[in-house]
């Protein structure tokens, strides 16, 4: 089945994606109060929160949040020592999670905006962060060459670092969408995939395997629209899981 036949429309012609004038379009909101750099944005799940992190440097208040439709500042998170340079937040909203040249990763209740926990082993620069898709396993990457695995429901690692890149900085992690791999890039020109199951089981920790509720299934609506004959339709994002 195509997109446009779920969608009750049809795709616009190849040749005309991109072709919009767009030199009448202005910002709709302009966020001011970092010093230098701003170097990720990222928006709260649910609501109207944003978050922004700079190289400004924690003394400059790197982390800040902002009610996306004023502008206004709400309020600037401090704890990082030195620039931050990656934000992720889980997918029901609750906790903001920020990596650092401080080599440490923090996590932040979005309720108080208080600090939850240091995360800390790395010994270099913590250049990106992902969060697993049943939000209960962190990944890291860093500039001392290794990628490592936290328990998000207790802060701790889940087992030691993920060592064979090579040469040089780890630059980005992400996670497979059944979170059964994780992929790495590194400053080594390659890439690394690493079996996620594999090192949770042999952790002994089978149960991160499962949603944050320990159910075997664990369901988000992302998104919903009405198609042209006015049938709602939802966007699904589902991760099954065995009891």
């Amino acid at each position: 089945m195509s997109l446009s036949s779920i969608v009750g429309t049809s795709a616009p012609p190849v040749n005309e994606i991109g072709t919009q004038d767009t030199s009448e379009i202005t910002p709709r909101q302009e966020f001011e109060g970092h010093t230098y750099w701003v170097t990720g944005a990222i928006h709260l799940p649910y609501g109207q929160r944003m978050m922004t992190c700079s190289l400004d440097g924690s003394l400059r208040s790197p982390l800040k949040i902002w009610d996306s439709k004023t502008g206004e500042l709400i309020i600037t998170l401090k704890g990082h020592t030195d620039p931050v340079n990656h934000l992720a937040w889980t997918l029901d909203g609750k906790t903001l999670i920020s990596g650092s040249d401080d080599h440490s990763i923090r996590t932040w209740n979005t309720s108080t905006w208080t600090q939850i926990a240091v995360l800390q082993g790395h010994t270099n620069i913590v250049y990106a962060i992902a969060i697993s898709p049943n939000n209960r396993i962190l990944a890291s990457a860093s500039a001392d060459n290794t990628t490592r695995l936290w328990n998000l429901d207790n802060s701790k690692p889940i087992s030691s670092p993920l060592r064979r890149h090579g040469t040089g900085a780890v630059a980005c992690v992400s996670f497979s969408a059944d979170e059964k791999l994780l992929a790495t890039g590194c400053d080594d020109q390659n890439t690394y995939t690493w079996d996620v199951h594999a090192i949770i089981r042999k952790a002994g920790l089978d149960d991160l395997l499962l949603g944050r509720d320990k159910k075997s299934v664990h369901i988000i609506v992302r998104d919903t629209f009405h198609n042209q004959e006015g049938t709602t339709v939802f966007l699904l994002y589902g991760l099954a899981r065995g009891d």
